[in-house]
């Protein structure tokens, strides 16, 4: 296996923090260009099938992970103890992967720079209609934007994130991620954006490098880091072992299916899996069929998360 740590910088205001379902369909826009879209049709279906191995994880501060807060909570002996820690805990929302280690090892000391805070605030907007439409009289909207800043009394402003993918060697993934890493190389930087409200200069980003390597994790019981969203083969996870925050979607695409509203639910990065059976590497995620989404037939939902062990 393979693994790629994608680098980019933020170039503006974040309204939200991209995870790896989102990652995966703007990986899949920007592959077609160099496969084409017979060949990336082809990868996505072998990716829901299994045929074709692609983990991802969610965007992150580079040197980063999501901070496992139930996890390091649980490993804390007194209650009283576990009161202080939970105060320190719950405004972190990052922790740098040594201090992860250092904590389980040690115990509740917490250094203010080996983690980063997410803070969200919010931006009145207009939109201006009776301008824009040159009509007297027409109502304008008003509506608000959020705005995201990671950091913490060290770093007032987080500007460089990275998210990580795992491939098969010699896979059409490998393929399309080599040939971007190529024109990357070219072009020194690309341009993209990664969130709702581009054009007006919010979630823009600038792809910087592409690091390669070997993926030398080697799967078997334990407990591991999810870093992504996580559809979850069932029979593989030890649910009674396992630390898991839910996510649930109600975005646009599954609103309404045949009259009733369609909602999906996600295994949320910073969650703590246990692994019970032993399996391949990639079955403890898998992606789905999307029949809700009217505009494109073979639409995936993409589960495979990324891990780390612990």
């Amino acid at each position: 296996m393979l693994k790629y740590e994608m680098k980019i910088k933020s170039q503006g205001t974040i309204t939200v923090i991209p995870d790896s379902q989102r990652l995966f369909g703007f990986l899949i826009n920007k592959l077609k260009k160099y496969l084409g879209e017979s060949s990336i049709t082809k990868l996505v279906m072998d990716v829901k099938s299994g045929e074709e191995m692609c983990m991802m994880s969610s965007l992150m501060p580079s040197g980063y992970v999501p901070t496992p807060k139930n996890y390091m909570l649980d490993s804390i002996g007194s209650e009283q103890d576990r009161k202080e820690v939970y105060k320190s805990l719950k405004k972190r929302d990052y922790i740098k992967y040594e201090a992860l280690v250092e904590f389980k090892d040690r115990g509740s000391d917490m250094y203010m720079e080996k983690y980063l805070t997410k803070t969200r605030t919010f931006q009145q907007k207009f939109n201006l209609k009776s301008q824009s439409l040159n009509l007297d009289g027409y109502p304008n909207q008003a509506y608000t934007v959020p705005i995201i800043r990671i950091g913490n009394g060290t770093i007032r402003e987080v500007k460089n994130f990275s998210f990580f993918i795992t491939v098969d060697e010699k896979s059409k993934m490998q393929e399309g991620l080599d040939l971007l890493d190529s024109n990357l190389r070219q072009c020194g930087t690309m341009d993209c954006v990664l969130g709702p409200k581009g054009s007006y200069g919010y979630n823009c980003y600038e792809i910087q490098n592409i690091e390669k390597g070997a993926c030398d994790f080697k799967f078997g019981k334990g407990k591991y880091l999810n870093l992504g969203m996580l559809l979850p083969n069932e029979e593989v996870i030890n649910w009674e072992d396992s630390y898991l925050e839910i996510y649930t979607s109600d975005r646009n695409s599954y609103d309404i299916y045949n009259e009733k509203k369609k909602v999906i639910s996600f295994i949320k990065e910073g969650s703590v899996i246990d692994v019970a059976n032993y399996a391949e590497f990639d079955c403890i995620g898998k992606s789905i069929a999307n029949p809700y989404n009217l505009l494109y037939r073979d639409a995936i939902v993409f589960g495979n998360s990324y891990f780390i062990g612990l």
